[in-house]
Parts: C-alpha cells; sequence; structure tokens
C-alpha cells in the first residue's frame, strides 16, 4: 500500500482533514482527482464508488481505506471489468456500495 493512501485512510478514519497530490480527505468524504470515492454515511456506513474510474489508482485507494478498516475483502480487475473479491461478482463501477462485513458490497441507489 502507498504511503499516501495509508496517510488518506487514517485521516478518513480519524476524521481528520488531508490534502496530499490527487488525494483529498474533508468532512467525511475521501475524494480521489475531484471525485468522491468513499463517504461515511449514518450510522457510520461506509459507501465507496470508483466514481466511473476503474483505474489501478481508484481501487488502491479504496482497498488501502477497506484494509486500514480491516475489512477481508477488496476490488479487483479481470478483463477490464470491476469485481469485488468476497463473492468474485461483478461491480459496476459508476455505481455506488454499502460496504459490510456480513453483506460484502451491496449497491445502493445514491445521487
Amino acid at each position: 500500500m502507498r504511503k499516501i493512501t495509508k496517510e488518506a485512510a487514517r485521516a478518513f478514519t480519524l476524521g481528520r482533514k488531508f490534502k496530499k497530490a490527487n488525494t483529498q480527505v474533508c468532512g467525511g468524504m475521501m475524494l480521489l482527482h475531484g471525485n468522491l470515492i468513499a463517504e461515511w454515511g449514518k450510522d457510520n456506513e461506509l459507501f465507496i464508488s470508483c466514481a466511473g474510474w476503474n483505474t489501478p489508482t481508484t481501487r488502491e485507494r479504496i482497498n488501502g481505506l477497506l484494509t486500514h478498516l480491516g475489512f477481508p475483502f477488496a476490488l479487483f480487475q479481470k478483463d477490464f471489468a470491476l469485481f469485488e473479491s468476497k463473492d468474485g461478482k461483478e461491480l459496476d463501477p459508476s455505481g455506488w456500495f454499502s460496504v459490510s462485513l456480513e453483506g460484502g458490497f451491496t449497491q445502493v441507489a445514491r445521487s
């Protein structure tokens, strides 16, 4: 995991502001290149999205956050498609997902 990812994940978890290079954390949100990729919801529910950018950097930031928070699964790419490692199901890179230990990634409607 890259140093910037560790620092951003730590700031996100602690509710602190962070800004370095292409990554920013503020107000319970993590942004990459200005695109929202993670956000705390009500009752500390975690929401993630690749914001339509299924890139190695986007997956690395999200996976770093998941690792930092103790989730035993991650995102990966296969044949240019986005997948999650818990059940191996394909995910929409533009979609939003609620993340939980029990359910893994559950697509949700968010605006």
